[in-house]
């Protein structure tokens, strides 16, 4: 419960930018109002993992969008990719978020066989 609660909390203050008192107690409002995620609990492992790499996101997005303004990205790819944390429905969107959130990548397909088929941009072919 307090697990997925962090994590609500941590999208609502990703999404909004701001970590004043007010938007901390309207996001906790939020995280409480908001259905449970039908599915197995997530491990402590995982969530620490994953909050780990909502934190490692935030400035490679700020990386990846200034290089997007300096440099033309011509180039496109898509490759597919397993998904790393497990099958909660709860984890499977955190990583498709994660993915989605940085600038030069959006996921375009989740599958059944546990993959997500990724889209990316660079600036010169390799």
């Amino acid at each position: 419960m307090m697990g997925s609660l962090l994590i609500r909390l941590c999208f609502w203050l990703l999404l909004t930018a701001d970590i004043g008192p007010a938007n901390i107690c309207i996001g906790l409002a939020a995280a409480v109002l908001i259905p449970k995620i039908p599915g197995k609990p997530v491990s402590g492992k995982v969530l620490t993992a994953v909050l780990l790499q909502c934190l490692r996101a935030v400035p490679i997005a700020y990386l990846q969008a200034a290089d997007m303004v300096i440099r033309r990205h011509r180039f496109e790819y898509t490759e597919t990719h397993p998904v790393r944390f497990g099958f909660n429905p709860l984890v499977v969107f955190m990583e498709i978020f994660l993915v989605t959130f940085t600038p030069k990548t959006l996921v375009i397909n989740f599958d059944k066989h546990r993959h997500i088929t990724v889209h990316h941009i660079r600036p010169k072919e390799k």
